[in-house]
């Protein structure tokens, strides 16, 4: 059976990759708030993984941050994902 992944659609992932611009590269921006966005629909794990071939590195980091965590706590929402964009 091929598992198909959530569509990743441009306007979400723009919604995800706001929250985790900005602040200088200690600070978290608003990543706690982009995490209740994927607990609430876990669908959205599909544009937190897109974000981590971000152009920014800071976004990207930000976002390997945000799925390290999720994998943690739901790594069946995580394991889907294991080959982020960009991975070789």
């Amino acid at each position: 059976m091929i598992r198909r992944l959530p569509e990743v659609r441009a306007d979400r992932v723009s919604e995800l990759r706001s929250l985790l611009s900005g602040g200088d590269r200690r600070s978290i921006a608003h990543s706690a708030r982009a995490l209740r966005i994927v607990h609430s629909d876990p669908s959205r794990v599909a544009d937190l993984a897109a974000l981590t071939a971000d152009d920014d590195w800071l976004i990207s980091l930000r976002a390997l941050d945000l799925l390290e965590e999720l994998a943690h706590e739901h790594p069946e929402w995580v394991e889907p994902h294991r080959k982020v964009p960009g991975d070789q």
